[in-house]
């Protein structure tokens, strides 16, 4: 399972509405998720006070990896470390990827896919010149 961004958030909804009876994901990724400061008021429901991680790992089936950059505008400071920490989770961070969108040059993402081939690729930038941005 791959969540993007604010669909981080509903992963985590989702991880506390959960049936007993669901199975767990293989593996789990959470790009570049938002601080719940910096979601939208129209997505308001979705702003994450704490983080049930107990919840959220029994979803997944291995550990829990986070990707996030050093200067995503909706999660300023490399956030993502809340999240890491919570979860237990592996961190790759992308210096200077942004938000990692198809402006910021993510589209198709090759360590991505290769990543659900085998969870244990790290993700890596797209262009090795955004590292230097």
């Amino acid at each position: 399972m791959i969540c993007n961004s604010v669909a981080c958030a509903v992963w985590m909804r989702f991880a506390t509405e959960r049936r007993p009876d669901e199975q767990p994901v293989d593996r789990l990724l959470l790009v570049v998720p938002p601080d719940s400061a910096r979601v939208p008021d129209a997505c308001a429901d979705l702003r994450i006070v704490g983080i049930d991680g107990a919840a959220v790992r029994s979803t997944c089936r291995t550990t829990i990896r986070v990707v996030t950059t050093d200067n995503d505008p909706f999660n300023p400071d490399c956030g993502a470390q809340t999240y890491v920490e919570a979860l237990g989770a592996e961190l790759d961070l992308i210096p200077g990827g942004r938000h990692l969108g198809p402006i910021d040059g993510y589209g198709p993402w090759p360590s991505i896919q290769a990543w659900c081939f085998d969870p244990g690729v790290r993700l890596e930038a797209n262009f090795p010149q955004l590292a230097s941005i």
